[in-house]
């Protein structure tokens, strides 16, 4: 009997060794896990950093191009403004240009006319003459 109960003495202590070591390795595992576990939230946590200020830079960058671009369409958009200016610009000196040289043209036809007026004028006084010439030495 006394040798049962050593074994049952032996068996308990094994039983809370067991116990001990389950106990320690729970303990070890959930201290590993906690530790991982804050590990990767602060992994995490950097990389989430780190993608905001990614996103921030390109964020930035995106917005300098933007401007970029504002500001050379603002700029294009003035030049084709002066350009079609210069355009109506010569057109009006040349549509000036071709009134005047219409009213010249014009002016050049009224004296040609004139002169045709003038000379037919001529000579038809002088057709009357010789006509009248003629008629009276006929009589």
């Amino acid at each position: 009997e006394q040798h049962w109960e050593q074994a049952q003495l032996t068996a308990r202590q094994h039983q809370q060794e067991i116990d001990e070591l389950k106990h320690a390795w729970e303990t070890e595992v959930s201290e590993q896990k906690a530790h991982m576990e804050e590990e990767q939230a602060s992994k995490i946590e950097g990389l989430k950093l780190e993608w905001e200020q990614e996103s921030q830079r390109r964020l930035e960058e995106l917005q300098q191009r933007l401007t970029e671009k504002q500001t050379e369409l603002q700029g294009s958009r003035h030049q084709e403004l002066q350009r079609l200016e210069e355009e109506l610009s010569r057109a009006r000196t040349d549509r000036e240009k071709a009134t005047r040289a219409l009213e010249e043209l014009e002016a050049s036809h009224r004296d040609v006319l004139q002169d045709l007026e003038d000379r037919l004028s001529r000579e038809h006084a002088l057709q009357l003459q010789e006509l009248g010439t003629k008629t009276s030495q006929t009589e």
